[in-house]
């Protein structure tokens, strides 16, 4: 092999280094997902918006990067699982308008574990804070007092694997018994 073919091949080489290596995590107390990437975590109370006055909530949060990719997963404790549909919805609403979302593609799948009726998955175009455009894949759930909120936001220069990966990354959410 010539030289200038082995630096090529090997500068070709972090090209193919993997970016994502999943990993099972806990979500306290009972629910579990896949994370391709070592997420921190963070835990603080957070004003839930809603017709009635806004209620504060623990909400834990999982968060990493990984091949121009943020994936996020939160649990929010509510104090009622009767305002789980209503707390998911506000949830919705704001990830909708802090990334001023278009080209909205929601649907309402079945998630096992899940309370029936409460999932919203969708996939949209958006803007970061600071305006850069982001591609982003969704999915609000809830279970009993707990809502879930799973956010994958894929800059543009995201190699297009992310696509299957965020696709699995949504479906993986499950509880224990």
């Amino acid at each position: 092999m010539t030289p200038l073919a082995t630096l090529a091949m090997a500068m070709s080489l972090p090209a193919c280094t993997p970016t994502m290596d999943w990993r099972a995590v806990r979500l306290e107390p009972d629910a579990r997902l896949q994370f391709p990437c070592k997420p921190d975590r963070h835990e603080r109370s957070v004003e839930l918006p809603g017709d009635a006055a806004p209620a504060r909530v623990p909400a834990r949060m999982l968060v990493c990067d990984a091949g121009e990719v943020t994936w996020s997963a939160t649990q929010y404790t509510l104090a009622d699982p009767n305002a789980a549909t209503a707390a998911a919805a506000s949830l919705q609403a704001v990830l909708l308008d802090n990334l001023k979302a278009r080209d909205v593609q929601a649907s309402s799948p079945q998630v096992p574990g899940a309370t029936p009726g409460t999932a919203w998955r969708a996939t949209m175009s958006g803007q970061r804070p600071d305006g850069s455009a982001v591609q982003a894949r969704a999915l609000f759930v809830a279970r009993g007092a707990r809502v879930y909120q799973l956010v994958v936001l894929a800059r543009p220069k995201a190699d297009a694997g992310w696509i299957p990966a965020a696709q699995e990354f949504l479906d993986g959410l499950r509880w224990s018994v």
